[in-house]
């Protein structure tokens, strides 16, 4: 399973439209999806259920679907870092909120120690 916190393009979960959201794609597995809108409880199963969206994961929820999850795509705040530290994960991919040195220290220092994996959004453009 791959688990992406969707927050990582700002606004998009408001724009969500499953035909053009998610491509088709030759990944093995299913795919778990999370916004960062609290207290909205969507479900959207996608591509034959292989792709799942929630606006919003609770810490239980989010902790279960992280613990599955064999390759984790998320920004690098310090409690989701200490969080995938704790679980094991080492197979994870930070794309660090622009302009927040602290998630970009810490993505380049877990880099560094080739613990996880970082990506500079601005290589997107």
């Amino acid at each position: 399973m791959i688990f992406l916190f969707l927050y990582l393009v700002q606004n998009h979960q408001d724009n969500f439209r499953a035909d053009n959201s998610i491509p088709n794609s030759k990944l093995k597995g299913n795919i778990v999806i999370t916004g960062g809108t609290p207290g909205v409880n969507r479900e959207i199963k996608l591509k034959n259920d292989k792709i799942c969206f929630y606006n919003f994961l609770d810490l239980n929820q989010q902790e279960e679907i992280m613990n599955r999850a064999k390759f984790i795509i998320s920004r690098s705040g310090y409690s989701t870092v200490m969080d995938l530290i704790e679980l094991g994960k080492e197979k994870v991919l930070f794309i660090p909120t622009p302009g927040q040195t602290e998630q970009e220290y810490l993505a380049d220092i877990y880099e560094e120690k080739k613990c996880f994996i970082m990506f500079i959004k601005t290589a997107l453009t």
